[in-house]
């Protein structure tokens, strides 16, 4: 991930930290760190992370997901400036 702005950062964080990415900060975006970064995640412990974290959303029906999470969150939003 080459990270601009924003959650961009973040979101890359969050998948080195998964063992599935890397996440190439300004100053290290040149062509050496570019190869350097996918060298190091062709790796057999890569590809198990990826695997791993894809049977998580398998079966995931993701805009049901966001729509109940949005409910949820109005719901706790509404009972909560009502008390």
């Amino acid at each position: 991930i080459r990270p601009v702005c924003f959650d961009q950062i973040d979101n890359g964080i969050r998948v080195k930290r998964l063992g599935v990415g890397d996440c190439l900060r300004d100053g290290r975006f040149d062509g050496h760190h570019i190869a350097a970064a996918v060298t190091g995640l062709m790796t057999d412990e890569t590809r198990t992370n990826c695997r791993k974290l894809k049977t998580r959303f398998d079966h995931a029906d993701s805009w049901a997901k966001s729509a109940d999470l949005v409910e949820e969150l109005a719901m706790n939003r509404s009972s909560s400036s009502s008390a």
